[in-house]
């Protein structure tokens, strides 16, 4: 079948199955909303071509070249796509559903509301690319490359990161939960306003990251390396943190209640501000830090080292330190007034006592 008859069974409306249509070269023509169910379409190179709202449903594209071509509101379900290419498309609302999409390159395309689901995105290429309210659920990935790529609002479950290339890609309002980044080098990237709840980056290097209004709620950052941040209003409460290394690193209005961060390491950070209630911070190192306001009520502070740190009106109610006294010293509020007539007023109303 050549492309001419191909496109007349299109404009028919009629679905077409079981075709064998191996290596057909699709000359740029309008195509759009075609229905291909079991076909053979490997190698086909169709460039610059008009699929708009077309689906395939257990076809074999291996190799196929769609480059610049038209794709929005497409469906491939139960397809193998090994090897496609799909560089510099523009397209959204296209579907990709149980698809197995290893080495596919999508580099210097922009999709918008496209969704992989269930998908093998194993080594594919998004080299500068925008992806833009996009979603990835429940796919198998590893050693993807995502340099210069921008992901906007994008959603991402459960995903091993791990081997893949991210440097110089930007992420904005990215929500990442229960992925695992770790040991990757993420140095530099700007993961600002990203949610990456319950993620895995143990001993990862975040060193010079972005991280301004990040929630690493529930993450596990044990033996992470995030020197020179910038982390302002980022969120760790109930982190993972042992032996965190976050040398000068802006972390002021950052907030880590109950996180769990002995040896942790912050030396010569800004921690103006910051929220450090019930965290436990055994021999956490505070050297040369700014502590301005900064709370560590009910903390666990025991073997924790402060030399030259700066404080003002730093909180330490109830905090368990190494010496009686300890929280006396110039810069310290050793008791919170307004907590303490709180906890006053439960014991004498709740029965607490």
């Amino acid at each position: 079948m050549d492309a001419h008859v191909l496109r007349l069974r299109i404009r028919q409306g009629e679905p077409l199955q079981g075709l064998d249509l191996s290596d057909l070269y699709l000359p740029p023509g309008d195509y759009s909303g075609a229905v291909f169910l079991s076909c053979r379409l490997p190698r086909v190179k169709a460039l610059g071509v008009n699929l708009a709202g077309s689906h395939f449903h257990q076809c074999d594209l291996s190799g196929a070249v769609l480059d610049a071509s038209t794709l929005d509101g497409c469906v491939f379900m139960d397809s193998v796509l090994k090897e496609l290419s799909c560089k510099h498309v523009q397209a959204s609302e296209v579907t990709w559903q149980d698809c197995d999409l290893q080495g596919a390159l999508w580099q210097g395309g922009a999709w918008i509301e496209t969704h992989w689901a269930h998908c093998v995105l194993r080594s594919g290429n998004f080299d500068q690319a925008l992806l833009q309210a996009c979603t990835w659920t429940g796919c198998r990935a590893g050693e993807l490359s995502l340099r210069s790529t921008r992901l906007e609002e994008v959603a991402v479950m459960e995903l091993d990161w791990r081997g893949s290339l991210l440097a110089g890609s930007r992420w904005s309002r990215v929500t990442a939960i229960d992925c695992n980044f770790q040991g990757m080098n993420l140095s530099g990237l700007d993961l600002g306003g990203s949610v990456l709840m319950g993620t895995d980056f143990t001993q990862a290097d975040l060193s010079h990251a972005r991280l301004c209004s990040t929630n690493f709620k529930s993450a596990i950052l044990n033996q992470a390396v995030l020197n020179q941040v910038q982390a302002e209003q980022a969120l760790f409460v109930q982190a993972q943190a042992q032996g965190l290394q976050m040398r000068q690193a802006n972390l002021t209005q950052s907030l880590w209640a109950q996180a769990h961060a002995p040896e942790a390491d912050f030396r010569g950070s800004v921690l103006q501000q910051a929220y450090f209630a019930q965290a436990v911070l055994e021999q956490a190192r505070f050297e040369h830090s700014q502590l301005r306001y900064a709370d560590f009520s009910y903390a666990d502070c025991r073997r924790a080292r402060w030399d030259g740190a700066h404080f003002e009106r730093t909180q330490f109610h109830r905090c368990l330190l190494d010496k009686a006294g300890q929280e006396q010293v110039a810069g310290c509020l050793p008791n919170d007034p307004a907590l303490h007539e709180s906890e006053s007023w439960t014991a004498r109303y709740m029965n607490l006592e």
